[in-house]
């Protein structure tokens, strides 16, 4: 069992993962948190300069708000 904070990111339309299962995933580990991202470019590379770079600022925006709500 994973026993520290985790911040996953997924995309339900992503044809190369099983959201469902992410999800459930996700949710059976303490301090977790999924972050659903719709709004990418790319539905399996959710954030990046080059494959999907309008996600950058809201996917590191939140990651450095999880961050703050773990310490």
């Amino acid at each position: 069992m994973i026993s520290v904070p985790v911040l996953a990111f997924a995309n339900p339309s992503d044809k190369t993962i099983d959201f469902k299962a992410t999800e459930a995933n996700v949710r059976s580990m303490p301090a977790s948190a999924l972050e659903v991202v719709t709004t990418s470019e790319n539905s399996h590379v959710l954030t990046g300069r080059i494959q999907s770079p309008s996600t950058v600022a809201s996917c590191t925006d939140r990651i450095q708000a999880f961050i703050r709500e773990e310490l």
